[in-house]
């Protein structure tokens, strides 16, 4: 048996003279040459070399390792990611280089191919790329192609610009932030630099390190480059550091702010004519001001008063005054809070004046704001007059506007009351109103408003008002007094107190100088009230209709009520045997026959129908109906009264309610000898 391993051992290894182990070979062509079995074809026998096959934590764990060995790791989930392990953070070949396990990077699943190209990273030590004659390019197509700790530095491609502190350039080098700078050297204490802030108040160009000041230089010449000798500059203006300027110098005067320097060039001030120099606003024209007039040729000088021609021999004298008395002024016209001035004056008298010119003055005012007080250019009186200040502008609020006066060498305050104006509107919309709440018959209203708009305030004030309704009655819209919106707003109007019925209550509005009629629906009560035990003064008593379909008319609770009464065989009798009838009493006649019969038609629901009966001996019975829309219905009886009345006569009293109806008819059910009167009151409409 051993002789026969010995053999196939033979067969399988050989070893070449020169020391080279081959495998499947007698020729190995390396110190260790492996050659398949079956290089080709379709075998199944698996072929190949197996290197040693260890977890993370066995290779962390050897010791003495060879540089080079190489092994496979199949599990990372033992051991640690430290020591010599470090790199062990995958399944797959590693080889040992004398201080960690590297990787043997394979393009696959298990350990794919990292690289700047495909994957993100962190650098874990500093780096440095010697590119020494070689250059380094990067191309793209898109904003913000290559950039640096997200804004700080960005470059777009698309559109060939640089951003500073922005990822979206909009010029060709665009910087964003509060202080962009150049500094001549990077060490500390080196202040020769320029830089630009930009502050929440503005921007400033700062320059530090100047002793000299800021020159502005400006060449003619396009072509070189920055500082060649190619590029002749001239200086055209220079900033000192004291805070003179010099244009057309290097060296302004320092007694100068500002110094001129030509000898074939002049100073052109602005030209005016004299209507464009008068417009100049009083308010802002300091002394010293000076302007060419085109329509004198002349230069002329604003003197705090007045302007001064330099064509003149000698300029006019400077008006004066020894006293301006505010307290005196004559005040003409009405300010009023939030309505534009028109046609107001005030007339200031002053004492000693020299007949000398004044430049006129505008004054905004101070309290209530929004206005300013003019005094036209002109010359004061010798001896005592006055000066008229036009007052314009739209008074802020309401109280005091006060004017500081200083004209002549005097001063004082002019105040003028501001009032609220009485309020009026352009237009009122009833027909538009927000309508809240419901309004229901015979109950209280509760949480009921009207919502009128209007057009067209002046912010002056109105009164309260109360306005009662009509049509239907017992309701009052009540509005509070208030001021109004200076332009359109809203009059909200509370609505109270109970309506007597169903229908149309309108209120006559009268606000602002305008008027509308506000119409509010008062529906229905569901339920008819409790009827009372006798007729009142708000109940309708129906008299006896002469023609058979005839109208009668009456109120209910002050609304007003229609009923058509349509007869057969009816005959009128008001002189009542048993007292006071309810209303016209309507009486069989004698010989009636049966299926005689008397209908009451309303023109609106009603309820709480009282009728009134007197029978007497020979009378037949009858059968009383009621309908509303046509449909029978069965109201609440309730007896007011049942007695005799004599040995032969009875009266009967009876209130018929809980529902709503509109028609009642009686209906006899046999012939009929004199006897039966009825009469009729109504208590209650919807």
């Amino acid at each position: 048996m051993k002789k026969n391993i010995f053999i196939l051992f033979g067969l399988i290894f050989s070893s070449a003279a020169f020391s080279q182990v081959g495998i499947n070979t007698a020729d190995p062509k390396a110190t260790f040459d492996i050659i398949a079995k079956d290089s080709r074809g379709t075998s199944t026998t698996p072929e190949g070399l197996l290197i040693p096959r260890v977890d993370r934590e066995r290779a962390e764990s050897m010791f003495g390792v060879a540089i080079s060995t190489l092994i496979y790791v199949n599990d990372v989930k033992t051991g640690l990611q430290k020591g010599s392990a470090l790199n062990i953070d995958s399944i797959g070949y590693y080889y040992f280089d004398g201080l960690y396990w590297v990787k043997l990077n394979t393009d696959s699943a298990i350990n794919p191919l990292v690289n700047i190209y495909n994957s993100d990273g962190i650098l874990t030590t500093n780096r440095i790329v010697d590119q020494e004659d070689k250059t380094l390019t990067f191309t793209g197509t898109r904003v913000n192609s290559f950039s640096v700790a997200g804004d700080t530095f960005s470059v777009d491609a698309a559109n060939k610009s640089i951003g500073i502190g922005t990822i979206n350039p909009l010029a060709k080098v665009d910087v964003v932030g509060d202080r962009f700078g150049i500094k001549r050297s990077a060490g500390s204490g080196s202040w020769d630099n320029l830089w630009f802030d930009v502050g929440s108040y503005g921007p400033s160009i700062n320059a530090s390190g100047a002793e000299n000041g800021i020159d502005f230089k400006v060449g003619a010449n396009a072509s070189g480059t920055y500082g060649d000798g190619n590029q002749v500059l001239t200086t055209v203006a220079t900033m000192r550091p004291e805070g003179n300027m010099g244009i057309g110098t290097t060296t302004p005067n320092v007694n100068a702010i500002l110094e001129l320097n030509a000898t074939n060039r002049g100073f052109l001030p602005p030209r005016l004519t004299t209507v464009q120099r008068n417009a100049i606003p009083a308010a802002s024209k300091p002394a010293g001001l000076m302007v060419y007039n085109t329509n004198t040729n002349c230069m002329e000088f604003w003197n705090s008063s007045s302007w001064v021609s330099t064509c003149a021999v000698t300029a006019p004298v400077a008006g004066a005054i020894t006293a301006v008395t505010c307290a005196s002024a004559t005040n003409n016209g009405t300010l009023s809070k939030g309505v534009a001035v028109s046609g107001v004056t005030s007339v200031i008298p002053y004492t000693g004046g020299n007949g000398g010119s004044h430049g006129g003055q505008t004054i905004t005012s101070t309290g209530v704001t929004g206005l300013t007080a003019t005094l036209a250019a002109g010359s004061f009186a010798n001896g005592n007059g006055t000066l008229t200040y036009t007052i314009t502008g739209t008074p802020s609020g309401d109280g005091n506007a006060n004017f500081a006066i200083n004209i002549g060498g005097r001063t004082c305050t002019l105040t003028r009351a501001v009032i609220v104006p009485v309020g009026t509107i352009a237009s009122l919309n009833c027909a538009g109103a927000t309508n809240n709440g419901t309004l229901t018959s015979r109950v209280a209203a509760s949480g009921i408003t009207s919502v009128i708009s209007y057009t067209g305030g002046n912010a002056g004030t109105y009164t309260a008002q109360t306005v009662t309704s009509t049509g239907v009655t017992g309701l009052t819209a009540t509005l509070a007094a208030g001021t109004l919106a200076n332009g359109n707003g809203t009059f909200t109007y509370t609505i109270t107190g109970t309506p007597t019925s169903a229908g149309t209550a309108s209120f006559a509005i009268n606000v602002g100088g305008r008027s509308c009629v506000l119409t509010r629906t008062v529906a229905g009560a569901a339920t008819p009230p409790s009827g009372s035990t006798a007729c009142t003064a708000n109940s309708f008593k129906i008299p006896f209709a002469a023609t058979n379909g005839s109208t009668v008319s009456g109120t209910i609770n002050g609304v007003p009520v229609n009923a058509t009464v349509s007869y057969t065989n009816i005959i009128s009798n008001s002189t009542s045997p048993c007292g006071q009838l309810l209303g016209g009493g309507y009486q069989m006649a004698a010989n009636a026959p049966s299926n005689s019969r008397l209908k009451i038609k309303f023109d609106k629901k009603i309820s709480n129908l009282k009728i009134n009966t007197i029978t007497a001996g020979g009378s037949s019975g009858h059968i009383i109906y009621f309908r509303n829309g046509g449909t029978a219905i069965n109201p609440t009886s309730t007896s007011l009264s049942s007695s005799p009345c004599s040995s032969t006569l009875y009266n009967l009293v009876d209130n018929y309610g809980g529902l709503w109806f509109d028609e009642v008819e009686i209906v006899f059910s046999n012939s009929n000898t004199p006897g039966i009167i009825f009469s009729f009151c109504v208590g209650d409409v919807q």
